[in-house]
């Protein structure tokens, strides 16, 4: 160990803040995730930067908050990643259809059925792709990716009403589909 790693853990004992802190930063990464997998991921990710990073520990904040810091960095690139993994960018026709014909199979084995879920996904689809931008950013973060209104403002940077203005008109416009079903 060397010399600049010894004296930081003298400031901050990583160990026994997971000890005292390890539900409460489970649960603080939960209520941002929402998915109790990534969360454990998420929490462990946490200690392994924290013991990394225990030398850059200035003593300026409380060491669970130094903590939580890193939890919530850790958060966003994981939603950051997320949200840019449903964008919709389809090139062509055939690429599109062999997604729908993908999801539409592992819903049902039943034809009519099958063929009433890919028109449906279909639908939505184009839906989708005629919202403006930003809408369809908001409404994948909020309707998909099941983020809260305040996390989504925060990562998109914008006011919370927004999102919530903006989820309102997608839902409106995928209300149609809804009615015809």
């Amino acid at each position: 160990m060397n010399k600049q790693h010894q004296e930081s853990s003298k400031v901050i004992d990583i160990q026994s803040l997971a000890k005292s802190y390890d539900k409460r930063l489970f649960h603080f990464v939960l209520r941002r995730i929402r998915n109790e997998d990534d969360a454990r991921d998420i929490v462990q990710t946490t200690y392994v930067e924290a013991i990394k990073c225990a030398h850059s520990f200035l003593g300026k904040s409380k060491p669970e908050t130094w903590l939580m810091g890193i939890a919530l960095n850790l958060t966003r690139n994981k939603m950051h990643k997320a949200y840019h993994r449903y964008e919709f960018s389809y090139t062509t026709e055939d690429g599109e259809e062999n997604w729908i014909d993908n999801i539409s199979s592992n819903i049902c084995n039943q034809p009519q059925q099958d063929f009433e879920n890919k028109e449906a996904i279909t639908n939505v689809i184009k839906i989708f792709k005629n919202m403006p931008k930003d809408m369809r950013d908001t409404a994948i973060m909020v309707l998909v990716e099941n983020l809260s209104y305040e996390s989504t403002a925060k990562e998109m940077n914008i006011p919370i009403g927004t999102v919530r203005s903006r989820v309102a008109r997608a839902r409106q416009m995928l209300k149609v589909i809804r009615e015809t079903m």
